[in-house]
């Protein structure tokens, strides 16, 4: 039976178990986190398809080049792999609270940075079948999310975070 091999990405404190297919990297060095890099440093220390999953959560905010750091993910993961990443949303109290973050994205942004290549000068989608789930604010989740997102483009702190999800093209 084939295991996928899945790249925790930017764990922290959050260690993934091994005997599920899980290698936990983080710029920091401590126990259970596999490898420690500076993933604003390119290539990543991993082999051309490599990964079946990655999973990031609440770090692309504070990686620049983003879109160098997408298309370094790309190159490790295999075709039709998934990549899920967790970020603040633009305009959430979140996002303003940490002097290091470096990028403020709303759905446009993500969609652009994923799947429009001339955008970011690239000749080919990278990504297909971007989903993303918006996460509100915990007090206003008796209020449906569209209503919520409609009313996030006018008011901070109503959609705190997206959960984005994409496929790998290759």
């Amino acid at each position: 039976m084939y295991k996928q091999k899945k790249l925790n990405f930017g764990c922290g404190k959050v260690i993934k178990p091994k005997k599920d297919g899980w290698i936990n990297v983080d710029l920091q060095k401590a126990k259970g986190i596999d490898k420690s890099f500076d993933f604003e440093k390119f290539p990543y220390p991993f082999d051309d398809n490599t990964f079946d999953y990655i999973f990031s959560d609440n770090v692309f905010e504070h990686l620049v080049p983003l879109d160098k750091v997408l298309q370094e993910l790309w190159r490790i993961s295999k075709n039709g792999a998934e990549i899920r990443f967790i970020i603040p949303y633009w305009n959430s109290s979140g996002m303003y609270q940490d002097w290091t973050h470096k990028n403020f994205l709303n759905e446009v942004g993500v969609r652009n940075l994923l799947q429009n290549p001339g955008y970011i000068h690239r000749k080919k989608n990278l990504f297909k079948e971007v989903k993303i789930k918006f996460i509100q604010n915990r007090l206003l989740r008796w209020i449906p999310v569209k209503i919520c997102w409609a009313l996030g483009k006018f008011l901070n702190n109503m959609i705190m975070t997206m959960d984005v999800t994409a496929k790998v093209i290759k």
